[in-house]
């Protein structure tokens, strides 16, 4: 079982493939590495493909007792040096956003490309309300079918959530997930994503970088990504049609064309 230990963390990770250029998957807030692996498959004929446990999920532990978007940024860091990677194509989604906008900050010459998928440079209203929201159930012991069937409608469109068997399958797998994160790393969690905000150095960052939102999404709107377009140099700005927050989920084939197209493009 693959895991870095520092004297601040242990950080389990996956690799898939080698001697190909690596491509770097930062999951969502309350996510682990597994979110990741129906995709893996698609990516790894061309790039070599790693993904982490972020800070506060999956098998990853933090003994600090609170945490920002820097230290799990540089716990990134730890992991790619670990590895040897050198400069990297980096994609986040969700709080895999701010975890990159936040690793670009700190590495600019880390990273080749970027893709940011459902982000924003800082956290809104609406998510802000839903995390809250999740950690008042989580102290009053709710189990967890019910804190995802009020969480699951603002991550995913109605019509999707209609097709039969979908709003089940994702309830049964996000289940799964979840549970192995603490209240604790999740209250963690929370308060780096609240705490992010890199409105005021997004023109620091300057390499060419995907923004991709849906155009259903109440998490991280339309008019979030806007901003970031307009405020990262070299940016390109992709809306996908009739889809949420959870775009891979959602329309699973034209995010990986998505990412294809992007990173393999001169």
């Amino acid at each position: 079982m693959p895991i870095l230990k520092t004297s601040e963390f242990e950080i389990y990770y996956e690799v898939h493939g080698e001697n190909k250029p690596p491509l770097l998957l930062l999951s969502g807030m309350g996510r682990d590495h597994s979110v990741w692996d129906n995709y893996i498959q698609f990516l790894e004929p061309i790039f070599q493909v790693i993904t982490i446990d972020n800070l506060g999920a999956g098998q990853t532990k933090c003994f600090k007792e609170n945490f920002s978007m820097q230290d799990m940024a540089n716990a990134t860091k730890k992991v790619l040096e670990h590895l040897g990677s050198g400069s990297i194509y980096l994609l986040g989604h969700s709080m895999g956003g701010y975890i990159a906008q936040n690793f670009c900050l700190q590495y600019p010459n880390a990273v080749k490309k970027m893709a940011l998928f459902s982000t924003t440079a800082y956290q809104g209203k609406v998510a802000r309300v839903s995390t809250d929201t999740v950690i008042e159930l989580r102290k009053r012991q709710v189990p967890y079918e019910f804190i995802l069937n009020s969480f699951i409608p603002l991550a995913f469109s109605s019509h999707f959530l209609n097709i039969e068997g979908v709003f089940e399958k994702i309830l049964e797998e996000m289940s799964n997930n979840i549970s192995l994160q603490s209240e604790k790393d999740f209250q963690r969690q929370a308060a780096a994503c609240r705490a992010h905000d890199t409105r005021s150095q997004l023109n620091c960052i300057k390499l060419p970088t995907l923004i991709c939102t849906g155009e259903l999404d109440v998490l991280s709107t339309v008019d979030d990504s806007k901003f970031l377009a307009q405020h990262i140099e070299g940016s390109q700005l992709e809306i996908v049609q009739n889809v949420a927050h959870e775009i891979q989920i959602e329309n699973g084939e034209k995010f990986i064309s998505l990412v294809l197209n992007f990173f393999s493009s001169e």
